[in-house]
């Protein structure tokens, strides 16, 4: 139990870490989009962010089917 394994990384391993880097952008895009249209649309009023709730609602789905 006491071998030392060593991790080799390989040319797939690094055909998916280039590909994995794009995804991960997006999915972090998608939570500053919300993000930043709640900070302008919470200036309009009451009414206006209760329709960015739901607008939000499916742009998080939309993101989540297409990603």
């Amino acid at each position: 139990m006491s071998e030392a394994t060593t991790l080799r990384i390989t040319e797939t391993d690094k055909a998916i870490f280039r590909l994995a880097i794009p995804a991960l952008g997006a999915l972090a895009a998608e939570p500053l989009v919300s993000l930043v249209d709640t900070a302008f649309v919470g200036r309009l009023g009451a009414a206006s962010l209760a329709a960015l709730g739901i607008d939000a609602a499916i742009l998080g789905f939309a993101f989540f089917v297409f990603t």
